[in-house]
């Protein structure tokens, strides 16, 4: 259980060593899956979802960077009649980090597995994720939006582009974007 709490101190003590010593066994990996079936009741009714597709990429791994992709699709969201203005009946998105730092990730890794050990999981988390930010910054990467497509009863929005590094920025990342929304002149 990395969520905190319940592992104990030996067991990243004996993990560093291992990831440390481990050579590059694999170039990427690849999974996907679909949820069905998902449903909550709440005091004004029943929401429930259509078949969510999942599907997530990780290529590059034998090399000096590497690609993450994401692409999640969520047909329906059925909601009950008060909320059913808000019901969205499709959400796209399809998205990729590219140029992620190899080695800034190991440092990531083996700084997170080294403070768990003596810090706690919930520290070494907060350290490693600004670790991985850090690394990022500092590459030449780009997390490209090839598609965000949402569409409720009256209106869709498309919205594609690109955000990269930037440390100069206040926002620490420029980038460009393209957003499309139509059926407007319907909307209430």
């Amino acid at each position: 259980d990395l969520r905190g709490g319940n592992t104990p101190p030996e067991f990243f003590r004996e993990l560093g060593p291992l990831l440390a010593s481990l050579p590059m066994l694999f170039a990427g990996i690849e999974a996907g899956g679909t949820l069905e079936g998902l449903s909550a009741g709440t005091p004004a009714g029943t929401i429930s979802t259509r078949p969510i597709l999942l599907a997530i990429d990780l290529n590059g791994l034998d090399g000096d960077a590497s690609t993450l992709g994401l692409q999640f699709t969520f047909a329906v969201l059925d909601l009950p009649a008060p909320l059913a203005a808000f019901q969205t009946r499709e959400l796209t998105i399809d998205a990729t980090l590219k140029g992620i730092p190899n080695a800034g990730l190991m440092v990531a890794l083996n700084g997170f597995v080294q403070a768990a050990a003596t810090l706690g999981v919930d520290a070494a988390r907060a350290m490693t994720v600004g670790q991985v930010s850090q690394a990022l910054l500092a590459s030449d990467g780009e997390l490209e939006i090839t598609a965000i497509h949402a569409k409720s009863a009256d209106l869709t929005v498309d919205t594609t582009g690109a955000l990269r590094p930037d440390v100069n920025s206040p926002c620490m990342v420029t980038g460009t974007a393209m957003m499309q929304v139509g059926g407007l002149d319907r909307a209430a």
